[in-house]
């Protein structure tokens, strides 16, 4: 939930950036490892865990956003403020109020491309050489002088940085039935201005339903120009089987970029959070080269819930079967424990 503050960015505060940013050549400055992550897989969860443990900060592609030291996100409040003081275009720090780790690797968020929702398919399908440079996409966000914390007035740029700088690879991975469930309870709240979101569908299976056709219809004969020729007919009978096509591409286009870019790789299955948590935060915490000065023990995170009851057990099977259609063999590998 992104919340605009009405507090305006103190000395202080600026003063902190100084402490908080370094050169991307200096001895003490750590490297870029990424968190790659479908949105709503669990991102913001997984972040949550290493701040936590660590009390160290992370980056994030998105510069117009900031967490707040209360935990809420703001959105376009602060400017973006570069990891790397002499690589304006990022990565951004994550936070004001935490140090970055020193001589280690920092978390760095990025959700590539192909996930947009309710869109037309020349935004969203696409080969792996554009979808690498989309994980290397960001935005940079300067606030006006009229900017009061509320109106989100200022510039936002599209930015892109060096590929070369990233060196280790973390996908944040979960089933993709929820996921799409997820999305769709996020979605169903638009943007109404003014700071405000509108309930645009009722959030239960007639809710859904009502999205998934809206999507067909709107976008069904785009499907036929962009997809592969048999993929659409696979699949046209089950609810939001355009949904299912963005989540199922884009995990085969990570194991594509993760087999090109050929660095060390840990899937990070949500899931495991709730069945093993101290294991799991710990094999976490190593794979980024971090320690926890918090005791892990007690300290997960709330798991929000949602109703995710929006498929039958007849369209889950089919679902599978969609998936199993037009996944590689990598991906199916990844989602094997979803019984696909």
């Amino acid at each position: 939930m992104f919340v605009a503050k009405t507090v305006r960015k103190t000395t202080e505060q600026r003063d902190r950036k100084l402490d908080q940013t370094i050169t991307v050549d200096d001895p003490l400055a750590p490297e870029i490892a990424w968190v790659l992550a479908y949105p709503c897989t669990g991102s913001d969860f997984v972040i949550d865990i290493i701040q936590k443990l660590t009390i160290k900060n992370t980056a994030t592609n998105y510069g117009h956003l900031m967490e707040e030291a209360s935990g809420i996100t703001s959105r376009n409040v602060y400017a973006s403020v570069p990891l790397f003081v002499d690589k304006n275009n990022g990565p951004f720090i994550f936070t004001y109020h935490l140090s970055l780790p020193v001589k280690t690797y920092i978390p760095t968020l990025s959700y590539c491309g192909g996930y947009c929702a309710h869109c037309y398919p020349g935004r969203y399908v696409m080969k792996r050489d554009a979808f690498m440079q989309k994980c290397m996409t960001g935005t940079r966000f300067t606030p006006s002088i009229h900017n009061n914390g509320e109106n989100g007035y200022g510039q936002t740029e599209e930015v892109f940085y060096d590929g070369d700088m990233v060196k280790k690879i973390g996908v944040v991975v979960r089933n993709p039935i929820h996921v799409i469930a997820t999305r769709f309870m996020y979605y169903s709240n638009v943007y109404a201005g003014d700071l405000d979101f509108t309930q645009r569908y009722e959030q239960s299976r007639d809710g859904f339903l009502t999205y998934c056709q809206e999507s067909k219809l709107k976008f069904g004969d785009e499907e036929t120009k962009y997809w592969v020729d048999g993929v659409r007919e696979a699949g046209v009978d089950i609810p939001c089987y355009s949904e299912v096509y963005k989540v199922v591409q884009w995990q085969n286009l990570v194991c594509d970029t993760v087999d090109y870019m050929d660095l060390p790789e840990l899937y990070i299955y949500y899931e495991d959070f709730f069945t093993d948590y101290e294991t799991k935060a710990a094999e976490l915490l190593e794979f980024y080269g971090m320690a926890n000065v918090v005791p892990i023990a007690g300290t997960r995170p709330d798991q929000v819930r949602l109703n995710q009851e929006l498929y039958t057990p007849v369209e889950i099977e089919k679902v599978k079967d969609f998936i199993r259609f037009i996944a590689s063999d990598c991906t199916k590998k990844v989602f094997a424990r979803y019984d696909i």
